[in-house]
Parts: structure tokens; C-alpha cells; sequence
């Protein structure tokens, strides 16, 4: 304990929670507070390992009746240490990568030191995190509840559905655990906090220490097993800055663009050139592959170690189309194994109600990600970003300011004054600097543009819309004159171009969106019509909120009173599938509108194999062997004219046209249905077979089912 307290005592009085700040983190919950934090919670997820949805909490806490239970519940949680967990996600990964963005950008001579703490520790020890807190300020009543909540948990073996009684854990606070580091957990309890330049980020025995000069390496000495890494990727400033001090400290291990293979930090590689970037991907398509060559006997499904590890690097790192396609192709194989005319992938991707496999797409998926950060993003004006006690999205958005020029001649607002949301919602406004691929804005602008937009019905005011791009208030699929950019070269040239534009869209070859032509519609005139426009009240505010709003990923209350939840990533999913026509053609007599009941069909009682063969007939992929020897006899004997004019002709006839086939199916019709008096047709097979739906009033699971076991008796076992 004497280490512990020589320790302690080098941190200085400054760092130190006020008595101010230390009581207000133990002041009582209010009812107010408890609505507000639970309007931010998930709609589908649960809390905990229990299944207690967060509706059912949201309900109790918000209902009158309860409102007096749930307040004593919670402060006598705070009161009485049975606080419930809370975790914090760490964003080093991003940050990370936004600094060394910043790096190579001003051709920084700053280097990373990674600290291989070789196991930092195995356990925290109660004492020491209790020495900790209080060293800092924290208040003894909350002390008392993260002690409670960390180290006096218990175990319950179940052996048999036998229940033992409770053991008490007894363990520290592992290495692992997701704890925020001190530094970021403290800065948010901070009033007022001065915003602090990024030396270090910690987690666990994951350290990096930014050092701006040879002498911030002095802090360092006592760390000796270390590496060196170029924030801007440059060679250069190893031997004109950093060698000698680092070779006096026995640096010796150095990272820049020259080197074959990124660093890995957290799992994520930091890598300063694109071939450092291709030889991570590389490996980690190699895993993939691996994996699948393991598993594709077994009948699964890519494996789970594999697919974690690949949407954990996808969160944050941009690769390149090639590695898409590569990964596609490997995911094709595995469901396709033993399947040919192959399933395409974007038919694969698509719900399992629309006649997909529910497939994720890397691509979307990676998007899908990235809404972890676009909701407080998009959700927040800059004024409240740059307050936020988030680590990195004032950050974020702060490097995002800093990239716009200093004046426009475009538009009204200064760049740096500009609402950081008005780049993620329109392209053209984005800075030159961060439109290529290895941005740390890249994945977040790849995700809002990925995601279709309406915003035939937002209701803006003159300002805003003055602050669009004119590109992006042209509908595109109504003009046929090509628009570029304008320069102010063009504008001292050209001085009528404003007027040339007017004549355009009064001739109707440029159409105007919606919201753009409504802004300018005099108060006056609003409310005529059979439909009265909506208007603003101060044309002069800039609020990008109402084009944020049409975009549903944050949640929001109607003027009806009807909230709209955040959409999740499988909405967003979804929203950004690329439309594919997955209805099965029918041939004449029948309506070509009828659909196949899809829920239907995945509720059947039948075997995989034979709901294997009938899917492939739904989706006309059905060639085996047999049916290639078998349908090249029947072409050659039977005349073409039939087949020509329907191409499933063919496939109809080897399955059930052909009279010894359509003898057998009313020969099952005539021993397991017999109370179908008509005899079956072909037609009314196709019908069935096609859309799960017939126009005779019978128990339909049961021809279902004789007709799919047909199938897997005709093609035999070929499952997924």
C-alpha cells in the first residue's frame, strides 16, 4: 500500500473533482431524468441476460401510477450501493484514426509509442480501485456502489436444472473488463472542462502515447518495451528527429509507410500506405476462407469467430471494392456448395419474407455500423457536439470545420460557422480534403449516402435552403442538362448564369425539389389549394433538422403526440437493399400480380432437402444431372414452338406436364385427397408449386408436402 499511496500522491491537486461536482453526482434522480434516459433506450434490445425488454421497463418507470416506486428504486439504488451496470464503448479505434488523418495532413513529425504493458495486470484489486476513486474525489457513497457492483457478485451452478446456493466470486476487476479509462470517465463529471490535446489512449494493456517531441519521450523512460510508430507515415523524421533519442532509450523497433504490415491496436491496423492496408485484408480474407473450408461440411454458416472479427475491423476501416467482391465470392461459395445455377448473392441478401435467405451483406453491413456514430451526429447541432463529453465527436466534428476553407463566395454562412450536419446530408458541401477513401469521414459519408432520401416533403426555411448546394435541389431524373460545379472564374465570366439556370427551370427542363419551391412561396398564397403548404416561422434560422428528421435515423415526436424510434441497423439494412424481383413468372392463364406467400412457404413441416428443391424451383436454379440427361431427350423429341413461348416450359414438363408425371401427381391426389373431385391439371400445379396458393378450398399443407417430397425423391438431398 505504500507504492500504492507514492503513487496516488503524484497526481495533482487540479485533477481533482470539486466538492461542487462531487456532490452533484449523488443528488436524486428525478422523474424527469428517469424519462429521459429512458427515451434514448432501444426498442428491441434488452438490458440484460434476463430478457426484460426495455419496453416493459420504459412502461413501469413512465406509467403515473409507478412514478413513485421507480424514483425509490433508483435512489435507493445510488443510496444503498446496488447500482445497475453501466458500460461505456471506447472509441480509441476512430480516434485513432482521426489522428493520424490530422497527422498526415499537416506533415507532422509526431510519433505513437505502443506500450506492450505485457499484461498490465490480471486484476484490479478492490482496494487499489477504492484508493483510486477517492484520490480523485469521488464521493464515498458512489465508491461504495461501483465496489458493490464490481466485487461482491455471486455465482449459481445449475447442474441438471439443480440450483446450488449463491458462491460468493471473489475476483478483482479483470484485465478486459470494460471499464472506461479514468482520464475520459473523470473529464465527464468535469464542469466546464477545458478541451485537452490527445497524449495517450488506454485500454487495458492497449497503450499509445502520442509524443510531439523528443522530450515528451523523458515521461516515458521506465517503459522500455515499446514501438514506434509514424503517425504520418513519413520516414524522413526517424533520422532527422527520433532515432538517436529513441535508440537512447532502446527503442528499437520503428513502424512507418516502408514497412510490410500494419500495426495492429485493438485489433484495428494502423496503417500508414495502401499496401500495409492490402496485406491486413489479405490475411483476414484468408481466415474467412479458412473458416469456410471448415465449416461447409457441417451445414453452417460462416464461422461465428470469423464474421465477429470481420465486423469489428469493418467499423472502422475502409477497404477497397476489390476486397467486397472477393469476400462476396467467398460467401456465394459456401451457399451455393453443391448448388448450380448458382443463388445470386443480392437475391440471397433479401428477407426471407420477400423470397431471400436473410443474408447480410459486407458492404451494407459496414454501413449499418457506422450508425453508431451518425445518430448523435446527425441527432445534434454543432453547438451541442462541441459540448458533448463524448471523447471523440468533438472531435470529430471539430477536424470536420477545420477542413472548409476560410471564405466562399457561395454561400451566406462562413464555412467555419456551418452546421456540421449540412456535409453528412449533402455531398456537395463536403470538404475536398475528406472525400477520399482513407478519410476518417469516409464510412460515415458512405453510410448517409448509401441510405435512399425523400425530402419531397421536409418543410425548410429560406436560410437553410439557401445553404444547399443548387445541385442537390434539382430532382435528377427530370433534367437533361448537365450541371458542374461552379467556380468563381466561371461567375467573372459568365455573368448571366443565374439568369440562364431561371430560363431553364422556367422551361421546365431543370425541375426544383419540393422543399426548395416551397420555401420561396409568399405566406400569403400558402393556404390555397386543395392542400395548404406548411410554412416556417423565421425564414432567417439555418436548422438542417427538418431534412434530418425525413431520414428516421433519429427518433423523434410527431405534432400527434406518436413517437418514432431510431432506426436500427436492421431497418437500415433493409432500407438500403438493392431492389431485386424476386416474384416468380406465372404463365398465361394466370394474373401475373399474384405473389407467393413467403411466410407461408417458411412455416411448412417439410424436411431441408425438400424445401431445398422446391426453393430452388421458386427461384428457377433447379439443374441437377438427371434433369440435364432428361431435359436434352425431351428437346430433342418435342416441338419448340411451346417452350419458346414459355421458358419454364421445360423445367414444367420434366416436373409435372408430362402425362406419366401428371399421372403420378393424381394418383397421390387420388389416395390422400380424396375429396377433391376434380382431377388436378397441370396448371393448378404450376399455381400451387409457384405461389403456395390454390383456388379449391382443402387443407393445403397437405399437398405441400407431397409435392415438395416428390421433389427431393426426383433430385435427391442438396441442401444449403
Amino acid at each position: 500500500m505504500d507504492a500504492v499511496h507514492d503513487l496516488l500522491g503524484s497526481i495533482p491537486e487540479s485533477a481533482r473533482l470539486s466538492s461542487t461536482a462531487a456532490q452533484s453526482m449523488l443528488e436524486p434522480i428525478t422523474y424527469e431524468d428517469l424519462c429521459d434516459a429512458f427515451s434514448r433506450a432501444s426498442p428491441t434490445s434488452s438490458p440484460a441476460m434476463d430478457d426484460f425488454l426495455y419496453q416493459l421497463v420504459h412502461l413501469m418507470v413512465t406509467t403515473p401510477a409507478y412514478r413513485e416506486i421507480a424514483l425509490a428504486t433508483f435512489n435507493n439504488a445510488l443510496l444503498h450501493s446496488d447500482l445497475p451496470p453501466l458500460w461505456l464503448e471506447p472509441y480509441n479505434g476512430l480516434l485513432m484514426k482521426l489522428v493520424m488523418e490530422h497527422a498526415r495532413n499537416t506533415a507532422s513529425s509526431t510519433i505513437g509509442l505502443l506500450l506492450d504493458q505485457e499484461k498490465a495486470y490480471d486484476r484490479v484489486h478492490p482496494m487499489y480501485l477504492r484508493a483510486v476513486l477517492l484520490r480523485f474525489g469521488f464521493p464515498v457513497a458512489l465508491v461504495d456502489c461501483i465496489s458493490h457492483l464490481f466485487f461482491d457478485n455471486y455465482l449459481v451452478v445449475n447442474v441438471n436444472g439443480f440450483l446450488s446456493s449463491r458462491v460468493p466470486q471473489r475476483r478483482g476487476l479483470k484485465q478486459g473488463d470494460p471499464i472506461r479509462p479514468f482520464p475520459a470517465w473523470l473529464s465527464a463529471f468535469i464542469p466546464n472542462a477545458p478541451s485537452a490535446n490527445v497524449k495517450m489512449l488506454a485500454y487495458a494493456d492497449e497503450i499509445v502515447c502520442l509524443l510531439s517531441c523528443p522530450t515528451d519521450l523523458q515521461r516515458l523512460q521506465p517503459h522500455l518495451h515499446t514501438e514506434a510508430i509514424s503517425l504520418s507515415g513519413a520516414s524522413r523524421i526517424y533520422d532527422s528527429v527520433w532515432r538517436e533519442v529513441l535508440l537512447q532509450h532502446h527503442i528499437t523497433s520503428w513502424h512507418d509507410a516502408r514497412s510490410p504490415s500494419p500495426v495492429r491496436y485493438l485489433g484495428f491496423p494502423l496503417h500508414t500506405s495502401l499496401a500495409q492496408r492490402d496485406s491486413y485484408l489479405a490475411q483476414l480474407l484468408e481466415k474467412v476462407q479458412q473458416g469456410y473450408l471448415i465449416h461447409q461440411q457441417r451445414g453452417l454458416s460462416v464461422p461465428g469467430k470469423s464474421t465477429v472479427k470481420l465486423w469489428h475491423v469493418l467499423r472502422v476501416l475502409t477497404v477497397p471494392a476489390s476486397f467486397f467482391n472477393s469476400l462476396t465470392s467467398v460467401i456465394s461459395s459456401f451457399i451455393n456448395l453443391r448448388i448450380f445455377p448458382r443463388i445470386s448473392t443480392d437475391k440471397a441478401c433479401l428477407p426471407r419474407s420477400q423470397g431471400g435467405l436473410g443474408l447480410i451483406s459486407p458492404q451494407i453491413q459496414q454501413s449499418a455500423l457506422q450508425l453508431r456514430w451518425l445518430r448523435p451526429l446527425l441527432c445534434q447541432s454543432t453547438a451541442q457536439i462541441l459540448s458533448n463529453l463524448s471523447i471523440i465527436l468533438p472531435r470529430l466534428v471539430g477536424f470536420l470545420l477545420s477542413q472548409h476553407p476560410t471564405s466562399s463566395p457561395f454561400y451566406r454562412s462562413p464555412p467555419e460557422q456551418l452546421d456540421h450536419r449540412f456535409p453528412l446530408l449533402f455531398p456537395c458541401r463536403r470538404p475536398n480534403l475528406l472525400r477520399h477513401n482513407e478519410s476518417s469521414w469516409s464510412l460515415l459519408f458512405k453510410a448517409i449516402d448509401r441510405q435512399p432520401k425523400d425530402f419531397s416533403n421536409t418543410v425548410a426555411s429560406v436560410s437553410t435552403c439557401m445553404e444547399i448546394p443548387l445541385a442537390s435541389v434539382i430532382l435528377p431524373s427530370s433534367s437533361s442538362v448537365e450541371l458542374f460545379l461552379p467556380s468563381p472564374e466561371i461567375i467573372l465570366i459568365h455573368p448571366n448564369l443565374a439568369k440562364k439556370f431561371l430560363k431553364w427551370v422556367k422551361r421546365d427542363d431543370i425541375q426544383l425539389s419540393p422543399f426548395f419551391v416551397r420555401a420561396f412561396i409568399r405566406s400569403r398564397f400558402s393556404s390555397f389549394g386543395r392542400f395548404p403548404l406548411l410554412q416556417v416561422e423565421d425564414h432567417t434560422v439555418v436548422d438542417p433538422t427538418p431534412f434530418v428528421e425525413s431520414l428516421s435515423i433519429c427518433s423523434s415526436s410527431s405534432s400527434t403526440g406518436l413517437r418514432r424510434h431510431a432506426s436500427s441497423t436492421k431497418s437500415y439494412r433493409r432500407l438500403c437493399l438493392p431492389q431485386v424481383d424476386a416474384k416468380p413468372p406465372l404463365p398465361t392463364p394466370f394474373r401475373p400480380d399474384i405473389q407467393i406467400s413467403w411466410t407461408d412457404f417458411w412455416l411448412l413441416p417439410i424436411s431441408h432437402s425438400c424445401r431445398n428443391s422446391w426453393y430452388r424451383f421458386l427461384h428457377h436454379k433447379f439443374l441437377t444431372n438427371r434433369f440435364s440427361i432428361v431435359s436434352s431427350q425431351i428437346s430433342s423429341r418435342l416441338p419448340p414452338v411451346p417452350y419458346a413461348l414459355n421458358p419454364n416450359g421445360l423445367l414444367d414438363h420434366f416436373l409435372f406436364s408430362c402425362p406419366s408425371k401428371l399421372l403420378v401427381w393424381q394418383t397421390i391426389q387420388y389416395r390422400h385427397l380424396p375429396f377433391l373431385s376434380t382431377p388436378l391439371t397441370s396448371f393448378d400445379l404450376h399455381l400451387l408449386l409457384t405461389t403456395t396458393r390454390f383456388h379449391i378450398g382443402f387443407p393445403r399443407s397437405a399437398i405441400l408436402v407431397i409435392s415438395a417430397t416428390l421433389f427431393g425423391f426426383l433430385m435427391g438431398p442438396s441442401p444449403f
